[in-house]
C-alpha cells in the first residue's frame, strides 16, 4: 500500500517516522551495518517509543530480533515464554497444534513476511487432511495469541491472524443420558474401584478435575456437603493444586444418602488398598480418588482404562464423555424444575444465564400456554 507521507519525517535523534495510508504509523532506524529495522504503531508516540527501546536494547548489547526468523524458530520463543505463565494443559495443546499442524506446513516461512492468504490456505488444508473443525480454530485461536505477541515485540508489522476469518466450528450434539442410562451406567459400575467417582459426577455435576482434586477434609459427613474449593492440575513440576475455572466454582454442593454411603464405603476400599499395598502407598495428599498406588489419577486413564469400557458394558453411545455425566445432573435437575438459580450455583458457573444457555431446552414447558396466556387479553 502506497505510503502517505504527513508532518515532519525527523524528530531529534528518533530517525525517520511517517504515517502510512493505512493510518499506520512507521519508524525507521538505521543499524551499524547500514541496514534498517522498520517499526510500526497506531499513533506516532507508541512507533517512536517501539524504536527507542530499540536503541536502548542495542545500546545495552543485545541483540534486536532478527528479519528472517522463521515461524518455526518464532514458535519456539513463544512456547518458551508460555511455557511457564500458562497452566500444563494449556501448554500442553498449543504446543502439540503448531509442532503437529503449524511447523510442518508454514513453519519455514519468515515470519516477517508470513500473510492471511497463507494462513487462509492452512487451515484449508487442515480441514482437507480430516482435522475437526474444532482443532482447526484451536490451531487459529493459538496462532493469533503467539502473532500478537509478535506484534508487540516488533517481530511482525501486524498480526495477520487478525484478517483472517477465523474458522466456524461444527457444533458437537451434547449428549445427555436419560434416567434409565444413568441408572445403567451405576449399575455397570458396582464393584469397580472408581465407582464412587463415576455416582459422585452423575449426582455433584462436579468437573472432573476437581472431583479428582477432592481431598477426604472436604467431604463432611455430618452436614451431607461436599466443599469444592480446588481443582487438580498437571504442572511441569508435577501435579499440584489449582484453582477452580471460575470465582463462582467455589462452592459446596449437598449430597443426599446414598450418595455419602456410596463415599465411605469408598474410604473402606482406599484403606484396604493401602494395607495390602504397604510402603508404597503415597497419598500425601489425602485424595479421595487416587491410583492404585496412592497416587494422583490421571484424566486420560480414566478416561481410556476405566470409563470407556463402563460405557461399552452398559450400552450406551460411544461418544459419551466423563464431561456428559456433568450435562446430565444439569438436565435431570431442570428437568425437575429445580430452579435455573440453583442449578448453576451448584454448577459453579458464572451465572445462571450460561446455565440457561447451555440447557434451555431441558427446562419443561408447554408453548402452547402462551397461545392461552395471550388469549385473555381478549376476555374483556
Amino acid at each position: 500500500m502506497p505510503r502517505k507521507r504527513t508532518g515532519s519525517k525527523r524528530g531529534n535523534g528518533e530517525g525517520t517516522v511517517f504515517r502510512r495510508a493505512d493510518g499506520r504509523w512507521v519508524a525507521k532506524l538505521t543499524l551499524q551495518d547500514g541496514k534498517r529495522k522498520e517499526f510500526y504503531a497506531r499513533t506516532r508516540e507508541a512507533v517512536v517509543q517501539k524504536m527507542e527501546d530499540a536503541k536502548s536494547t542495542i545500546r545495552s548489547g543485545r541483540s534486536l530480533p532478527s528479519d528472517r526468523m522463521t515461524v518455526a524458530d518464532y514458535i519456539k520463543i513463544w512456547l518458551n515464554i508460555k511455557r511457564e505463565v500458562v497452566r500444563h494443559k494449556t501448554y500442553s495443546n498449543w504446543e502439540s497444534l503448531l509442532r503437529l499442524h503449524v511447523s510442518p506446513r508454514v513453519g519455514q516461512i519468515q515470519i516477517a513476511r508470513l500473510t492471511a492468504m497463507q494462513l487462509q490456505a492452512l487451515y484449508f488444508d487442515l480441514r482437507d487432511s480430516g482435522l475437526s473443525s474444532t482443532s482447526v480454530n484451536s490451531v487459529h485461536r493459538v496462532l493469533k495469541n503467539m502473532l500478537r505477541t509478535a506484534e508487540r515485540t516488533d517481530v511482525v508489522a501486524r498480526c495477520v491472524a487478525d484478517l483472517v476469518q477465523a474458522p466456524s466450528i461444527d457444533q458437537r450434539k451434547m449428549i445427555i443420558l436419560s434416567t434409565d442410562q444413568a441408572r445403567s451406567l451405576m449399575r455397570e459400575s458396582r464393584g469397580h474401584r472408581l465407582e464412587a467417582l463415576f455416582e459422585l459426577a452423575l449426582m455433584s455435576g462436579a468437573r472432573i478435575s476437581e472431583l479428582i482434586g477432592l481431598r477426604w477434609q472436604d467431604i463432611s459427613f455430618d452436614r451431607g456437603m461436599l466443599s469444592i474449593r480446588q481443582a487438580l492440575q498437571m504442572k511441569h513440576q508435577g501435579v499440584v493444586f489449582g484453582e477452580v475455572k471460575t470465582k463462582a466454582g467455589i462452592r459446596d454442593i449437598p449430597l443426599d444418602d446414598g450418595m455419602l454411603k456410596s463415599l465411605r464405603n469408598h474410604r473402606v476400599r482406599m484403606t484396604e488398598e493401602a494395607l495390602a499395598l504397604g510402603a508404597p502407598w503415597n497419598n500425601e495428599l489425602d485424595l479421595v480418588f487416587v491410583s492404585r498406588n496412592g497416587t494422583p489419577l490421571s484424566v486420560t486413564n480414566i478416561r481410556r482404562r476405566d470409563f470407556k469400557p463402563l460405557v461399552e458394558q452398559a450400552g450406551l453411545p460411544s461418544a459419551l464423555r466423563l464431561h456428559d455425566l456433568r450435562h446430565f445432573f444439569a438436565s435431570y435437575n431442570l428437568s425437575k424444575n429445580v430452579p435455573v438459580t440453583v442449578v448453576s450455583k451448584v454448577m459453579g458457573h458464572s451465572s445462571p444465564a450460561v446455565t440457561h444457555s447451555i440447557y434451555a431446552h431441558c427446562i419443561p414447558g408447554d408453548e402452547r400456554t402462551v397461545a392461552s396466556t395471550m388469549g385473555e387479553l381478549r376476555a374483556v
